[in-house]
């Protein structure tokens, strides 16, 4: 397996564009709210989430029940592949698109299959999809819109890559929603095997912050969430073994 080593050193004070950050930063609400609140007690104690979970769901217009939080996008994607993906399971990804969809999936043993974008316009290959998705597809993870190519599919395109994979868990990365105004999150009542992410290390400038968000239907958010308590579990016990 090919190892993801992105280049993290040396960046401060420099216009950085090879991981999309807000390059004018986070609202100066932010700070204020910050310096407010942080206290020792603060760091003392495990988070308390109630708060925050009321407040996203009014955010996104969901029940709280269907929000699982996560440590940025990555870990959405990770709690995603851990739960339903087993090994030689079948997982299709585009390319060239954000490089932990693959990573991941072949973590988790998946058996992937990479699409292209047309590369005459980078469009995105709804028909060869689609034609692609089979009995043994576990995982289709699309970024809506595309990094890097910037283009995306819209909710009717949407719906029948979920109508056509309704055995698999399809994950539509909403990293860069702001910029397309384009979101499946009314469509989360109808599928249940429709998951949604959403970050604010983008446009809201608070990557360092590591806020993440999936969202599904309530009863694949439970899993979710005992599968990230798993790995969190598997995590710590790695640390100290």
């Amino acid at each position: 397996m090919a190892p993801y080593s992105p280049p993290t050193g040396g960046r401060a004070d420099k216009l950085r564009l090879d991981f999309n950050e807000n390059t004018v930063g986070c609202s100066p609400r932010v700070l204020e709210y910050l310096k407010e609140r942080l206290n020792e007690s603060i760091f003392s104690v495990y988070p308390e989430y109630a708060e925050t979970r009321e407040a996203l769901a009014g955010f996104f217009g969901v029940d709280e029940a269907q929000i699982v939080l996560s440590n940025g996008t990555d870990e959405a994607i990770q709690v995603l592949v851990n739960t339903y993906i087993d090994d030689n399971d079948e997982v299709l990804v585009l390319h060239p698109s954000y490089a932990m969809y693959r990573f991941y999936a072949e973590v988790a043993g998946a058996s992937v299959r990479e699409l292209g974008y047309r590369p005459d316009t980078l469009a995105f290959p709804l028909e060869e999809l689609l034609e692609s998705i089979g009995p043994a597809t576990r995982a289709v993870l699309i970024a809506n819109p595309n990094n890097p190519t910037g283009t995306g599919v819209d909710l009717t395109a949407v719906r029948r890559i979920l109508e056509k994979a309704p055995q698999a868990a399809v994950l539509i990365d909403e990293a860069y929603y702001e910029f397309s105004g384009v979101t499946a999150l009314p469509l989360l009542g109808e599928y249940p095997n429709l998951f949604v992410s959403r970050t604010f290390s983008k446009v809201y400038g608070m990557a360092a912050m590591r806020v993440g968000v999936l969202l599904s239907q309530a009863a694949n958010a439970a899993r979710h969430s005992s599968a990230a308590r798993a790995l969190v579990r598997f995590m710590a016990w790695l640390t100290v073994g």
